[in-house]
């Protein structure tokens, strides 16, 4: 997977001091190779959806809409799916995380241009946190 976008968009932006090619594309691979470790097994949902949710901003950024969404696909079935782990005592997933991966995706399927997808996320995600008021 090559993870160079997201350093563009920092240039872009002002920010690029050239270093952030490599970094950005470390950080990426780091998190792909986490999801990869066995020791990943160890992680609750809630952390794995962190990952997921975080590779799907970076492909987000980079403008790999398909990946983005993806990714952020893979957070929410982590999130809704029930915890079949060794350890029965995770926590619940905090509905402001879900709330924050319903917005991410449906930020993706607006650029995409389906803005009945979009709609539909965001008001979901409203929903979520208690808060209507988010999508007009």
């Amino acid at each position: 997977m090559v993870f160079q976008g997201i350093a563009n968009r920092f240039r872009l932006l002002g920010f690029y001091d050239g270093f952030l090619d490599e970094e950005f594309s470390s950080v990426a691979e780091m998190l792909v190779g986490l999801l990869e470790h066995p020791a990943s097994r160890q992680l609750s949902n809630t952390e794995l959806a962190d990952v997921h949710s975080t590779i799907g901003m970076i492909q987000y950024a980079w403008s790999h809409d398909d990946d983005a969404i993806q990714s952020f696909v893979k957070a929410l079935w982590l999130v809704y799916k029930p915890n079949k782990s060794l350890s029965t005592s995770q926590p619940p997933v905090p509905k402001e995380q879900i709330a924050v991966i319903l917005y991410r995706l449906g930020s993706v399927y607006g650029r995409t241009g389906d803005f009945e997808q979009m709609k539909y996320l965001m008001e979901k995600a409203a929903t979520v946190r208690g808060e209507r008021d988010l999508v007009r």
